[in-house]
């Protein structure tokens, strides 16, 4: 809801790396798995980010199925794993596309989730004993999950038949 909001306001060029800076400490208090947002043009190139000024230039996401799919469809899409344009070497991206007054895509917000720091945060969530968490992709693979199942991080599940006891969906959330 966040990324919308910040989407609608039209005037993403207008965003300096300190409002971004600001956005991802904020976020990061209760979200500690957030890498940080980046605003692209709608050619995919990146014209603000929250990374450090120093850091290497952000490549373009141009070719990020997310993107192309945000830009076209004008929803807010989600992709990964792949490297970060802030840093992080496995992330998911969620890319919320901003549209100019006649409803053309004109750019996009972008936040970077990074997969380690999210099964940190999934290692330390409480849950009974026994009980894994995972993040698992629509294509099975799991992209984050709480120590018994560490080891399998970054790669596929078995078959989507074997997959489906696992991935119940339920109002978008799978369980």
């Amino acid at each position: 809801e966040s990324l919308q909001t910040l989407a609608s306001v039209r005037a993403l060029d207008r965003l300096e790396p300190s409002d971004l800076v600001e956005l991802t400490q904020q976020a990061q208090a209760t979200q500690p798995f957030l890498a940080g947002f980046l605003v692209v043009d709608a050619e995919g190139r990146v014209v603000v980010s929250s990374g450090a000024a120093d850091a290497r230039p952000a490549p373009s996401i141009a070719t990020a199925a997310a993107f192309q799919a945000a830009m076209k469809a004008r929803e807010p899409q989600v992709d990964g794993p792949r490297e970060g344009a802030l840093g992080a070497p496995r992330t998911a991206t969620i890319v919320v596309p901003a549209t100019g007054l006649r409803g053309q895509a004109t750019g996009a917000v972008v936040a970077e989730i990074d997969l380690d720091k999210l099964s940190g945060f999934l290692d330390v969530t409480a849950t009974h004993e026994g009980i894994t968490l995972s993040v698992i992709s629509a294509d099975r693979e799991l992209l984050a999950s709480t120590s018994p199942s560490g080891p399998m991080v970054g790669r596929m599940l078995g078959s989507a038949r074997d997959s489906a006891d696992l991935i119940r969906p339920r109002d978008g959330v799978g369980e």
